[in-house]
């Protein structure tokens, strides 16, 4: 009974956000534009961090321009590619734009793209 309730509300939510439906103050569309607006699919501390949804091609290309770069001794980098993302949501209320939402490569790409930095930098 559980797990047909689960799925009816899943049901209910994917109807409202796929057809647009708005439910009292709560305005898909809005609440869509704001998940862009509050991703963090980079980060800046010491280094630049970034989730990138492109084309092979485009990756390929972005790539040997960071390896051209790295031979110049201007960056040192790590990249690791994957066919899915993952988005963790902290949405405290759906009708109010103060949800975050913290997006990762879905097999841990921060974490691999690190594991490749330190690979490249490691004496050899």
């Amino acid at each position: 009974m559980r797990k047909i309730k689960v799925l009816a509300w899943t049901l209910l939510y994917f109807l409202i956000m796929h057809f647009s439906i708005k439910v009292g103050s709560f305005i898909p569309a809005k609440y869509t534009s704001e998940v862009v607006d509050n991703s963090d699919f980079r980060k800046f501390d010491d280094a630049l961090r970034m989730v990138l949804d492109c084309t092979p091609e485009l990756a390929d290309e972005i790539e040997r321009h960071l390896a051209g770069c790295a031979a110049r001794k201007i960056v040192r980098y790590g990249t690791h590619r994957q066919h899915a993302a993952m988005m963790t949501c902290f949405t405290p209320s759906p009708t109010k734009s103060n949800h975050v939402h913290f997006i990762d490569g879905a097999m841990g790409g921060y974490a691999m793209a690190a594991s490749a930095l330190k690979a490249s930098a490691a004496p050899t």
